[in-house]
């Protein structure tokens, strides 16, 4: 089975999917990326084969792969993020209770 979709940049992406648990995007006749279905999830790759990511459904996984890679903050980032916020709270908690 495949489905074509006309994107508004005049790109149309289409895709096939040989495997139930495969589809493969093309451009213009080339090969532009893969979604894979693994452990009950939906893997995206590009046409060079970088990680695109791993989605909940089957749609954000496609639009991943034509749309490229999404702007996500890293782990550790967040990590610091969090950290700091609870460092901030605790702080606050407890001077909140010394002034009691």
């Amino acid at each position: 089975m495949s489905t074509v979709l006309e994107r508004g940049t005049g790109t149309t992406v289409a895709w096939a999917e040989p495997d139930a648990t495969l589809w493969v995007a093309s451009v213009d006749g080339e090969y532009a990326g893969m979604v894979e279905f693994r452990d009950g999830r939906f893997v995206a790759a590009s046409s060079t084969g970088k990680d695109l990511g791993v989605f909940v459904s089957l749609l954000r996984a496609k639009e991943a792969v034509e749309n490229g890679p999404a702007k996500t903050l890293q782990f550790p980032y967040v990590a610091a993020v969090a950290a700091s916020a609870i460092v901030s709270a605790t702080a606050v908690a407890f001077t909140a209770f010394a002034v009691l």
